[in-house]
């Protein structure tokens, strides 16, 4: 047990929570209570790990199994009372609405694991709360960070389709397929102008390509700031130097990825301000996408290290516990199992993608010809949309990996043959989507901007309208916090 250090103490919690009976939610809420906020921060990725497993679980079949309903219940409680004293409102309402659904189902006479909440809000008051809560971004840093990741990898997905139909444009002219294609339409297209038009945007990217890497920083580093040297009063159990080293590695990664493309990208991007010869610029860049996988795998071997303390953690807790609980801690170490594959499918996903983009990319420099020019970017281009598109790719692979574990055991796969399949669905779309629908755009913006501008509205209310149409998650703008690299 290599990892014993980490969880004996919240292992040792566990135990004294079974051994007190608890039998009412007030008990489990008293006990919850009297958990200080040293004892949540030093195990919250560990509670977290076993809430998700047990939520998962007894959504599945949840019967009367009330002792593990009030271990739920109090893993709740103290995220809720964790994310409250860490000042995250959105987290800190998130466990408050599942405590408040969990309270009312234990006190019934048969314990069922509360339905996820059916989003019954008109469209427009959909639109109306979600304008309320883009209004209060400014005081909710964490949603800042988030919306700078997410349009960081917009801006990857409209440098590389830029680039992707410029060549194209370029290519097409050479071959003269637009010259006849004019002729067949009757009209006249002005290659140079459309190039122009895409090039025009060339300074903006650029000084943006620093920029987002320059914000995200700051933000990051003034979350570090606040947390380790102006503390609330659940953080000063702490002493500085544990909050710094706290805060320091949540955040290490994303401090090494915006350092680095910040400065990499500031040198190619202005390379004639540094007297930076354009080959060696460019070749910078092509050496430091290898520093996006290694960034990614490093990533990937942290929740490795925190997938296998948790295993760890189980294994012990098994030991330790009654035959009564067995079987339910084997159904947590198999969806943990389960959750750790997913994840890695994911991250070498992403790994394959920043490969992708290097193989492109680098292509791109020694090939070097008018024909060759366009295929090596709409290659990088897939890159990005298969990082746009990973989360997609992690429900695909989770659905299809429950099918073969129906097929194995001889269930009936009806159901998960028709999840699985919905979410291949819709991984294909968002990979097409996230591929060509940029390209599209920009080459309607290289005819005609006011034409681009109508099929941005269009596809920006498109998109809109069906996440506010759609039930449960409808009209939250966000993505997930992403783990894609984020250059160059």
């Amino acid at each position: 047990m290599r990892y014993l250090s980490q969880y004996r103490e919240l292992s040792q919690d566990r135990q004294v929570f079974f051994a007190a009976n608890v039998d009412s939610h007030v008990n489990a809420k008293a006990l919850a209570d009297g958990k200080n906020y040293r004892f949540v921060a030093m195990h919250r990725t560990l509670i977290e790990q076993e809430f998700n497993q047990l939520r998962t679980i007894l959504k599945k079949n949840s019967a009367n199994d009330r002792d593990f309903g009030f271990y739920s219940y109090y893993c709740s409680l103290m995220l809720e009372a964790y994310y409250s004293v860490y000042d995250k409102p959105d987290k800190t309402a998130e466990y408050a609405g599942i405590n408040d659904k969990l309270r009312l189902a234990l006190q019934q006479p048969i314990f069922i694991w509360p339905e996820d909440d059916i989003d019954h809000r008109s469209i427009k008051k959909k639109i109306i709360d979600d304008l309320a809560k883009l209004a209060r971004t400014p005081q909710q840093i964490s949603k800042i960070r988030s919306w700078l990741g997410f349009l960081n990898i917009v801006r990857l997905q409209i440098v590389f389709s830029r680039l992707t139909v410029k060549q194209s444009l370029l290519l097409a002219h050479e071959l003269h397929w637009l010259a006849k294609l004019d002729g067949m339409l009757g009209m006249h297209r002005d290659v140079n102008t459309m190039v122009r038009t895409l090039d025009s945007m060339t300074p903006y990217f650029n000084l943006l390509s620093v920029g987002f890497f320059a914000a995200r920083f700051m933000v990051n580093a003034s979350m570090l700031v606040k947390h380790t040297f102006y503390p609330s009063v659940g953080e000063q159990e702490f002493t500085w130097g544990e909050l710094f080293r706290q805060e320091f590695n949540k955040r290490h990664c994303d401090f090494l990825n915006d350092v680095v493309w910040g400065c990499v990208n500031a040198l190619t991007n202005y390379a004639e301000y540094f007297h930076i010869a354009a080959p060696v610029a460019n070749w910078a860049i092509a050496s430091f996408l290898v520093f996006d996988a290694s960034l990614l795998i490093y990533r990937r071997s942290l929740e490795k290290a925190d997938y296998l303390c948790k295993r760890d953690q189980l294994l012990h807790d098994k030991g330790q516990a009654p035959a009564a609980q067995h079987k339910m801690l084997d159904e947590q170490l198999a969806q943990l199992d389960r959750d750790w594959q997913t994840t890695s499918a994911t991250y070498w996903f992403n790994v394959a993608a920043a490969m992708l983009m290097l193989s492109g990319f680098s292509a791109s420099l020694l090939l070097a010809s008018s024909i060759s020019a366009p295929v090596c970017f709409f290659i990088v281009t897939i890159a990005v949309a298969m990082y746009v598109s990973a989360d997609s790719y992690g429900k695909y692979y989770q659905n299809d990996q429950m099918l073969q574990r129906d097929e194995v055991e001889n269930k009936d796969t009806r159901v998960s043959l028709v999840n699985m399949q919905a979410a291949r669905r819709d991984f294909m779309l968002a990979m097409a989507k996230n591929t060509f629908m940029p390209m599209l755009l920009l080459t309607t913006l290289a005819i005609s901007w006011p034409a681009a501008l109508v099929l941005t509205a269009l596809y920006i209310g498109y998109e809109s309208g069906k996440g506010y149409l759609q039930q449960g998650d409808a009209g939250q703008a966000l993505p997930p916090p992403d783990v894609a690299p984020a250059g160059p």
